[in-house]
């Protein structure tokens, strides 16, 4: 028989992979209620079309990056590659050759950290010196896009 202490520490292992399992699976239900509560985030779209979003993030890497165009490119495939604005130095030439092959490029703010810990103030001030860091590959400026 179960221990009252055997049975709350499975209960929580349970709770754990419960909460594990919908942060990485994201299940649509749960993202249209969420979506409901923060209208202005762009979370998915709805589609029957059998389509994948390839998504590069942290770049650019010198050693990495050029890998990945190439695989992309042998495999006629298009993606979004995330770039954080400090390690644009000396790597001008990558972010070019991103854009040139018909790739998407998307803020990741100025380093790599974790932007839930920011407060409003902080992420809108590193999303918008990145922006500027990332407007000079841009045929427009985004944040005069509305």
């Amino acid at each position: 028989m179960l221990t009252k202490f055997r049975l709350m520490f499975l209960s929580a292992i349970i709770l754990l992979i419960l909460i594990l399992s919908i942060f990485f699976y994201q299940p649509r239900w749960l993202l249209k209620i969420i979506v409901k509560v923060a209208p202005g985030v762009y979370y998915f779209s709805e589609t029957t079309d059998k389509i994948v979003a390839v998504t590069i993030d942290d770049g650019p890497n010198t050693i990495t990056t050029p890998k990945i165009l190439e695989t992309l490119s042998k495999n006629d495939t298009k993606a979004t590659f995330f770039i954080i604005s400090e390690r644009l130095d000396k790597n001008e030439e990558i972010v070019e050759n991103i854009i040139n092959n018909g790739h998407e490029i998307g803020n990741h703010l100025v380093k790599d950290e974790k932007s839930i810990f920011l407060s409003k103030e902080e992420f809108e001030d590193k999303f918008l010196t990145a922006d500027k860091s990332l407007n000079q590959f841009l045929l427009y400026e985004s944040s005069k896009v509305t």
